[in-house]
């Protein structure tokens, strides 16, 4: 079992409302049939300025590791986020696959995922995802500092229809297409420092930059497009900074083995990855 709260301030935007959040997370695993595990994880999101809960979520977790390289996973996702007024319900089906090897005995970690949203949200039904984890070959000082990075790149399908509009050389707007918005179009980086004081407790500093973009591959399917009349721009780009601080404690059987210590020892913040 292992518990985590971390801290985070997001600047200037987030995908939830603008303000500094803490959040809670915890972790009960079940390992069964050797190579079999099941995970349960509340999470919740607390917004400190706005001194309201914001998030909640279980996740579900199934994990099969056939040996040290592969990992698959599937997981479901129910997901609340209460509005000043309202509260908004989404639920996900997720699926990945994780590769942890070593290049040149830098610890590295693959991860291909793919998540189904219901419903849908405007910019994806599906999202598909990248992610590459690099992580220091050894601890430096004697808190045992272990440098990190983090890349991730998405690929949104099956969002909400777009209309986009060109203009004649009277400025009359036409109809080019109406597509939903299928393409690359979010990158995340996550760069930090992990520590682990206590062989129980493991404290992380990290700083994230997430990017939304368009790409030239595709024609008639971008975010942030000019309304007909160009006096907005439909559903805009989701671009934010944020500093975090997360420190986690970990309660392990007795009968523990070292491949899920090296399973455990890695940074999985921001969890919430909406």
């Amino acid at each position: 079992m292992s518990s985590t709260v971390s801290l985070s301030q997001n600047l200037p935007t987030d995908d939830l409302p603008l303000g500094r959040k803490l959040w809670g997370n915890t972790s009960l695993e079940w390992k069964f049939a050797d190579k079999f595990s099941v995970f349960f994880e509340p999470m919740f999101g607390y917004n400190l300025t706005a001194r309201r809960l914001q998030f909640a979520q279980t996740d579900l977790k199934l994990y099969y590791r056939p040996n040290k390289v592969v990992t698959l996973g599937l997981s479901y996702k129910p997901m609340f986020i209460f509005g000043s007024n309202n509260i908004q319900r989404y639920d996900r089906a997720y699926a990945e696959v994780v590769l942890r090897h070593y290049i040149w005995k830098i610890r590295v970690k693959q991860t291909i995922s793919g998540e189904r949203f219901f419903p849908n949200l405007p910019k994806y039904q599906y999202r598909f995802c990248y992610g590459l984890n690099v992580y220091s070959p050894k601890s430096f000082t004697k808190i045992k500092l272990t440098p990190f990075i983090k890349g991730e790149v998405y690929y949104y399908l099956g969002g909400d229809p777009v209309s986009y509009y060109g203009y004649d050389d009277n400025q009359d707007a036409y109809l080019l297409a109406k597509n939903s918005p299928n393409d690359f179009h979010r990158f995340r980086f996550v760069a930090g420092v992990t520590s682990k004081p206590l062989s129980f407790m493991r404290v992380t500093f990290y700083y994230l930059y997430q990017r939304e973009f368009n790409t030239p591959f595709t024609e008639n399917r971008g975010l942030n497009v000019p309304s007909k009349n160009q006096n907005f721009y439909k559903i805009p780009f989701n671009n934010f900074h944020t500093l975090g601080f997360e420190i986690e404690f970990v309660v392990k059987n007795k009968k523990k083995d070292k491949k899920k210590e090296v399973e455990t020892d890695e940074f999985t913040s921001p969890r919430f990855k909406f």
